[in-house]
């Protein structure tokens, strides 16, 4: 029943479009960004791992967060043009694939490393200005049950147990 509700609800005619303040504050909540073309290992060390880099597009959250008003309302009518033909732009599809060593591993063995996929920060904030939206929906609509705490803002394992003392 939620699937199919989400899946009406996504349908080009049911989709309100994106509006430059809902796209602000989705800004307002990247990541910081490290910019640098290097992806050698010796920059994945530490807390860079805490960081985002940007995917194959280059696009960092810093330039992002920097958008001014203008910049703001194109990028919503790139998203809004998205959602409504249901394409997305083979920049966002496309990643960088950079091999991270496991700590106290040997570098000479490929097993060693773990793969960590670069994907455009552009495409990471229309995910999240729509799952923004679909928490909302999924919210205020009553279709969870309120006995049901996990994966849900403001709800966890603490206010279950409150709802079961």
């Amino acid at each position: 029943e939620l699937l199919v509700f989400i899946v009406l609800w996504l349908q080009p005619d049911n989709f309100e479009k994106i509006k430059p303040g809902e796209l602000m504050e989705a800004i307002g909540f990247l990541k910081k960004t490290t910019p640098g073309k290097d992806y050698g290992s010796h920059l994945y060390q530490g807390s860079f791992l805490k960081k985002t880099t940007p995917g194959k597009d280059e696009i960092h959250n810093l330039f992002l967060k920097h958008l001014g008003c203008g910049e703001v309302q194109i990028l919503c009518n790139i998203f809004n043009t998205s959602l409504a033909t249901a394409e997305i732009p083979m920049a966002w599809l496309e990643s960088v694939i950079v091999p991270i060593l496991k700590p106290g591993e040997d570098p000479a063995i490929p097993k060693s490393y773990r793969p960590i996929a670069l994907i455009s920060c552009t495409a990471k904030l229309m995910e999240r200005v729509i799952q923004r939206r679909l928490e909302w929906l999924i919210e205020t609509s009553g279709i969870l049950p309120n006995l049901l705490h996990g994966y849900r803002r403001s709800k966890g394992t603490q206010t279950a147990l409150i709802v079961m003392h």
